[in-house]
């Protein structure tokens, strides 16, 4: 039980998936569920470098948009601008990150408006 509890110990305190897998040599009820846990934490692993690599992709394709591209998050706070926008919008990205859209731009739609 000692071995059991230093395992866990030592799960719990790894920082990266690879560093909590612990191979049991033993044909018990404890290393079926150890290997399922390191199943499961591979898959995991390998979903968190997959996600990252769809999003540096995603990043360079928003990079590259000759258009201006504005992100903002649920509450309309900019989360990133690329190169063009700042041009077009004479506002500087790291300035405009985490900042309100509504309190950065005013937009208006000319063909609502009522003379």
């Amino acid at each position: 039980m000692a071995n059991l509890s230093a395992s866990v110990k030592q799960i719990g305190e790894s920082a990266t998936t690879s560093g909590r897998i612990i191979v049991l040599r033993r044909n018990d009820e404890m290393t079926e569920l150890a290997n399922g846990i390191n199943g499961m934490l591979q898959r995991l692993d390998a979903s968190q470098h997959n996600l990252q690599h769809e999003k540096e992709r995603a990043q360079v394709t928003l990079t590259s948009i000759a258009d201006d591209v504005i992100t903002s998050n649920i509450h309309g706070e900019v989360i990133y601008m690329n190169a063009t926008a700042e041009r077009l919008t004479g506002v500087d990205a790291t300035y405009a990150a985490g900042k309100s859209l509504k309190n950065l731009f005013h937009l208006s739609n000319k063909e609502a408006m009522v003379f």
